[in-house]
């Protein structure tokens, strides 16, 4: 018994070191760090489909892909340190994932559309409006 008390301390150690590094690295687990995690991972299941339907797939898309998803993580990492540094109560960091959550949602749209699925107008005209919604409110910062 005493071993197994042991191993189970060892892992909520070592799940609370990652939670630290998940915390610092990007900030809350709030609702737009879920949005942009789960657009980048629809993004790149529609893009890896869209390939494959157009008869397009090959290793390096896949992994061109990936790259640009880690280098989305490492601009938000970067807005988090910023917004740490400036004091800016998180506001960077939001900016930033806002952007990205309106290019992933782009980057879906074209995915599907390019596999001839018919995309609802609304929907662009939605997305379209929110970016100048949100193009006007990064001006008057």
């Amino acid at each position: 018994m005493e071993g197994g008390k042991h191993i189970e301390n060892f892992i909520n150690k070592i799940i609370q070191y990652l939670n630290s590094i998940f915390l610092f690295l990007f900030g809350d687990f709030d609702i737009l760090l879920k949005a942009i995690l789960v657009l980048m991972v629809i993004d790149y299941v529609t893009g890896v489909s869209k390939a494959f339907i157009n008869n397009k797939v090959n290793s390096s898309f896949g992994a061109k892909g990936i790259v640009k998803k880690v280098g989305y993580l490492c601009v938000i990492t970067a807005a988090v340190i910023l917004d740490q540094l400036l004091n800016a109560n998180g506001s960077i960091r939001t900016i930033v994932l806002i952007a990205f959550i309106f290019n992933e949602m782009f980057s879906i749209l074209e995915n599907c559309s390019e596999m001839g699925i018919k995309i609802p107008n609304i929907l662009y005209k939605s997305l379209e409006k929110l970016n100048k919604n949100q193009e006007n409110e990064d001006s008057k910062q």
